[in-house]
């Protein structure tokens, strides 16, 4: 059972590749790239040329032999060979550099696609204005409540005050 999710899951993987918009998916509403990005419907007929490229996509991939065990009854080796474990761990690590070196290859046009990146600075960037633009307006609007305060306490205190001139005459004492 696990065996055949496991196909299951290999085979669907390699199909991705051929989807109306490949491995990246739908681009976004501000890609730069549209009109690279391959845009058509798969029909019918595409299906017959498809399927068998992705069966030979998942037999290249399954042909590395990355984690198997020769000692298991049903190696393609055999029982009767035997490896030493340090022979058996270094046909491991050449198999699984072969199969990464193979997946970078494959993959080496999405180390100069910078699209992603420019997207998540741009977003940063508008969260970082953003909230300078916040602060700064948050900052003015207590600043405008603090002079309303003090003017409104001054306006107060100034209605307290009646104005009085009251003229006294020198006293004989002053002089």
């Amino acid at each position: 059972h696990i065996h055949n999710k496991m196909i299951f899951d290999a085979f669907n993987e390699v199909l991705d590749a051929f989807r109306p918009f490949g491995l990246k998916g739908k681009p976004s509403p501000w890609s730069k790239n549209k009109h690279k990005i391959y845009n058509q419907e798969v029909t019918l007929n595409d299906l017959k040329s498809i399927f068998p490229k992705a069966v030979g996509k998942c037999l290249e991939q399954s042909s590395s032999l990355c984690g198997f065990i020769p000692d298991k009854d049903d190696s393609i080796i055999g029982k009767d060979v035997y490896f030493e474990e340090e022979q058996l761990i270094q046909i491991k690590e050449d198999r699984l550099a072969r199969v990464l070196a193979s997946e970078v290859i494959e993959l080496e046009d999405k180390w100069i696609d910078y699209e992603d990146e420019e997207t998540e600075v741009g977003v940063e960037l508008a969260d970082l204005v953003f909230d300078y633009l916040v602060g700064e307006t948050l900052e003015d609007i207590l600043n405008i409540k603090e002079k309303q305060r003090m003017q409104q306490f001054y306006e107060e205190e100034e209605e307290g005050k009646d104005i009085c001139l009251l003229y006294t005459s020198p006293s004989p004492r002053d002089s």
